[in-house]
């Protein structure tokens, strides 16, 4: 796929920790993000995570390779205007999943977490709902979301 698109961009949207996009630059840096054929590009609501992101990413030493942007949790679409410029947008999100009732009985050592982070506040619908439009409308020709441990290939 790589070889064959001009350009492709990897989106993590709701980075957190910046894990997810931070194994990818390390994974694909040597081969593929040095001539600027991949960009790799996290977003996150939250500033503090898009912090202890970065630094992770310089900790790797990937700091170059990877673009955070913060996202305003209000704002649609979740896919951020900077992401849209390429061939393929391969879109990787792992966003809050856990229903209201269940997360009230969670220990308290999970609710450690931030609560925005956990409950979810369909922001998997949104972001299908928003690839399914861009493949539609032509504005991307083919986007590859992995949401929640499913992968979509839309090609328009």
């Amino acid at each position: 796929l790589v070889k064959r698109a001009k350009s492709i961009t990897i989106l993590d949207i709701g980075t957190g920790s910046g894990n997810i996009i931070i194994s990818i630059a390390k994974l694909i840096a040597p081969l593929y993000l040095k001539n600027h054929q991949v960009r790799l590009v996290a977003t996150d609501s939250s500033r503090c995570a898009l912090q202890i992101a970065r630094k992770n990413a310089y900790t790797h030493k990937v700091h170059n390779y990877v673009h955070f942007l913060h996202a305003n949790p209000n704002s649609s679409p979740p896919i951020p205007q900077a992401a849209l410029h390429s061939n393929v947008l391969f879109i990787i999100t792992n966003p809050p999943y856990i229903p209201q009732r269940v997360y009230n009985k969670l220990p308290c050592d999970v609710k450690q977490q931030p609560t925005n982070s956990l409950i979810d506040n369909y922001l998997s619908l949104s972001i299908e709902k928003q690839a399914y439009k861009l493949v539609q409308t032509n504005q991307i020709p083919r986007i590859i979301l992995y949401n929640e441990g499913v992968l979509f290939n839309l090609v328009s």
